[in-house]
């Protein structure tokens, strides 16, 4: 569903902090999409594209800390051993089989091309379309490093908000073919030679030539001819992933320093007695988000049962705010988000005035960290902005996904949702805000209504 645009007219104070000191400056929401801006184009000039797990990342994850360090109570760094080449080496793996099994089921080996057939398709699955690699795989594996801060409530605990992003570049895609061919036709042809190679082997049980070497019957020559001609389409699959990787800066290094922004704007709050009373706040960026959500995988599922009542706010692809969207379904739809949270972030968007939209991953559209919250059994949801569907106007996984491409009133607009959700998120705030509005006795049926 899409509401009306309607931009409200505010000023750059509009998320101003009350000075409790002369001598301080009002935080903007527009000062903080600047920084983050300058941090974003300083840590690309000294990293430039980060391959997950390789030095680039790591030394993006450092600068990270360090940043986090000035504006946190505490920034920890974590290195975890995983498999980059297991995500996007998958595809190749598919490409490099079929004609394989095309070959062994020329000899009639049907068991053996059928038990191939399976045992790629589920790798396939498992890694590319559900993203749920383990560090227990036959591909190369490599360090990855994730980086978090924590800002402590000024009381107990009760509920804990956890921002997230990820700092890994991507591999740029091959876009001299079109997704149709390069994708699309390959897994139908592999479907179709699955489908093959399970005709020929009830044909083999019932010919008694199970486990014997020689020719199948006619029609299966002449349909396995036919799947060798046209096994041509494995080609594109085969380059549909280069080795070259995209800058990475709108995808997703940009989020990151929105993240180092926001713990600097609600720190400075709790430096100047102003901060959260019982909420904790979490800002985390993850290494090998491109490669399978494999960063935040791991830190969710090593660090679940520390957090108090949590939700999960992930921020990733923020171009363009006309593109506003709250994710409901992550890992080309497979996973579902929360629904509530989404609802509440969208609606908290609509009264600032943002034009917002609910979304959803859809088949071989990705997916986002959130789904690594919510497979953990969190409350989770993914604001993105831009298509989830490639046009002229997407940058994402190309060469242009640089600075320049960003719009910093997008930056700015999601910093300043960021800080309202928290604001409405916030246990201290709800109580307080409750307590102000049943001292107004004309107002109490209202209250006891929600």
């Amino acid at each position: 569903m899409f509401w009306p645009f309607k931009k409200k007219k505010v000023n750059n104070e509009l998320f101003a902090v009350k000075k409790s000191n002369e001598n301080l400056e009002t935080l903007k929401a527009s000062k903080l999409a600047e920084e983050a801006f300058d941090l974003a184009a300083k840590i690309y000039s000294e990293t430039g594209p980060r391959k997950a797990g390789s030095e680039s990342s790591k030394k993006c994850a450092r600068i990270l800390l360090e940043e986090f360090k000035k504006h946190s109570d505490d920034a920890i760094i974590t290195s975890f051993r995983s498999s980059e080449s297991a995500f996007y080496g998958s595809i190749k793996l598919l490409a490099i089989t079929a004609p394989v099994i095309i070959v062994l089921s020329f000899f009639s080996c049907t068991l053996l091309a059928l038990l191939l057939f399976l045992f790629v398709s589920f790798v396939v699955v498992w890694e590319f379309f559900l993203c749920k690699g383990s560090d227990k795989t036959f591909f190369s594996k490599c360090d990855m490093t994730n980086v978090h801060c924590v800002i402590e409530p000024e009381e107990e605990c009760l509920n804990t908000i956890i921002f997230t992003s990820h700092h890994d570049s991507a591999l740029l895609m091959n876009n001299k073919c079109s997704i149709v061919l390069s994708l699309y036709l390959p897994l139908i042809h592999w479907l179709i030679l699955g489908l093959t190679c399970i005709v020929g082997f009830i044909c083999d049980i019932f010919t008694l030539g199970l486990f014997n070497i020689g020719f199948p019957p006619l029609f299966q020559i002449v349909l396995l001819i036919i799947m060798a001609l046209t096994s041509i389409v494995y080609l594109n699959l085969y380059k549909l992933i280069t080795p070259e990787y995209s800058p990475g800066v709108g995808d997703n290094l940009i989020s990151s320093c929105v993240l180092e922004e926001l713990s600097k704007y609600f720190k400075w709050k709790k430096d100047n007695d102003k901060g959260l009373k019982n909420t904790k706040l979490i800002f985390s960026s993850f290494d090998g988000e491109e490669c399978g959500i494999k960063g935040s995988a791991w830190w969710f599922n090593h660090h679940k049962d520390q957090f108090v009542s949590p939700i999960v706010i992930n921020l990733d692809c923020l171009y363009d705010s006309s593109e506003l969207t709250i994710l409901t379904k992550d890992v080309n739809g497979y996973v579902n988000l929360s629904n509530s949270l989404a609802s509440m972030c969208a609606m908290k968007a609509e009264k600032m005035g943002y034009k917002v939209k609910m979304g959803y991953m859809g088949l071989f559209c990705g997916s986002t960290d959130a789904a690594s919250a919510a497979r953990c059994g969190l409350d989770a949801v993914s604001i993105v902005c831009t298509s989830t569907t490639p046009n002229e106007k997407t940058y994402y996984h190309t060469k242009e996904d640089i600075i320049d491409k960003l719009d910093r009133a997008t930056i700015e607009e999601i910093i300043s949702l960021c800080i309202k959700i928290v604001e409405e998120n916030s246990i201290c705030e709800k109580q307080e805000e409750k307590g102000l509005v049943l001292q107004d006795s004309s107002k109490k049926l209202t209250v006891m209504k929600s």
